[in-house]
């Protein structure tokens, strides 16, 4: 999304676990790890000719290609954007609701900060969320998509999408925690 010249024609926007993956935005530890995957990404993918994501029960199977773009623009200062630094990011003038989770090391807040910055015509509203304030022990990285995710967070994007009018936006950036707003 903002990269092909038909973002023009979406109407709104959900992001989930998403973030700018720089090695920049990563605590040093996490860099020590994140450059040991890659080397091991890269080396499966070259013995399988893809990387078998479900094989090592991570991701799923992911072209070569796409996995050796994805590790270049983590190397890059800001991500794709170095690649791509002017598309059609700030021409999207969409709602957009954003979640992230703080138990997910993936896509730290910094890092979900540093993505949204790039997304400036847009109106978004961002979740920052403790898995405790749904009653949750763990959500994650991908626990949004499970089915324990249903009843606390699918219903919202669900009533979000129906409700919100791209005629009556305004563009605005927040990011609240559920203990500041209902949902």
């Amino acid at each position: 999304m903002g990269l092909a010249a038909a973002s023009q024609f979406i109407s709104r926007v959900v992001f989930v676990s998403c973030a700018l993956s720089c090695t920049r935005h990563r605590r040093f530890r996490e860099k020590i790890w994140i450059g040991t995957m890659k080397k091991l990404v890269k080396l499966a993918s070259w013995v399988y000719g893809y990387f078998p994501g479900r094989k090592f029960n991570v991701l799923n199977d992911i072209p070569k290609g796409v996995m050796f773009e994805w590790i270049n623009w983590c190397d890059n200062e800001n991500g794709l954007f170095d690649d791509f630094p002017d598309y059609n990011y700030r021409k999207l003038q969409v709602p957009m609701l954003v979640f992230s989770f703080t138990d997910d090391w993936r896509s730290q807040v910094n890092g979900v900060a540093a993505l949204l910055k790039h997304f400036t015509g847009a109106c978004i509203q961002w979740y920052h969320i403790k898995p405790n304030q749904l009653q949750l022990k763990k959500i994650g990285h991908s626990g949004f998509f499970k089915p324990h995710c249903k009843t606390k967070l699918w219903t919202l994007v669900a009533g979000w999408a129906d409700t919100m009018k791209k005629e009556t936006m305004v563009p605005y950036f927040t990011q609240e925690s559920l203990d500041k707003k209902t949902l």
